[in-house]
């Protein structure tokens, strides 16, 4: 047995702690006082998510064309997730539309039960670079939806150019994966 198939019951267990962590914390998300709080509520745990799964990769995968895509996510999502921070900060002194609110909070759960079903129905193929591929996809989607869903409403104008960025940089990874793993959508 070789040293990667003895270690691969710890990498997919690391895989199934971080995506279980983030699906167990966007499924409690409350209700969003402004459309900006729920995009940042909904975001934060999904680019954490990321983070680790990059980690996983990284330390069990061979293949350094998926080395090199999971270094870049993992350093796109970690300074995605340090702009969420501040822009948590900037919020707090701003209200934001509260109408919005409710209609944002309904949409948003209904992308957390699609990404929870694409979660579950993802299958383990015993490939680390597949597997990875199969589970970064779907979480791919729900970061470009929620993105989508934002920009439908009116924002703050510091948020809105942070919220394209995002929805960019999680479309040029997706297509990255896409195109390595062409079964993985």
């Amino acid at each position: 047995m070789s040293w990667l198939e003895e270690r691969l019951p710890e990498y997919f267990s690391q895989f199934d702690t971080a995506t279980a962590r983030m699906h167990a914390l966007l499924e409690a998300l409350p209700a969003a006082k402004s459309v900006e709080y729920g995009y940042i509520q909904g975001i934060g745990p999904a680019q954490q998510a990321a983070a680790l799964l990059c980690r996983a990769l990284l330390k069990f995968s061979g293949s350094e064309e998926m080395r090199g895509i999971a270094l870049e996510i993992q350093h796109s999502r970690l300074r995605e997730l340090a702009e969420v921070r501040e822009l948590r900060l900037f919020l707090q002194d701003i209200t934001g539309r509260a109408r919005d609110a409710s209609s944002f909070t309904q949409a948003r759960g209904l992308l957390v039960k699609r990404l929870g079903a694409a979660l579950d129905s993802a299958e383990e193929c015993g490939s680390v670079d597949r597997d990875y591929a199969a589970i970064m996809v779907p979480l791919h989607d729900y970061a470009i939806r929620l993105c989508e869903l934002t920009m439908k409403y009116d924002l703050q104008p510091v948020l809105l150019p942070q919220v394209r960025a995002v929805r960019r940089a999680h479309l040029q990874t997706r297509r990255s994966l896409t195109l390595l793993y062409p079964n993985s959508r």
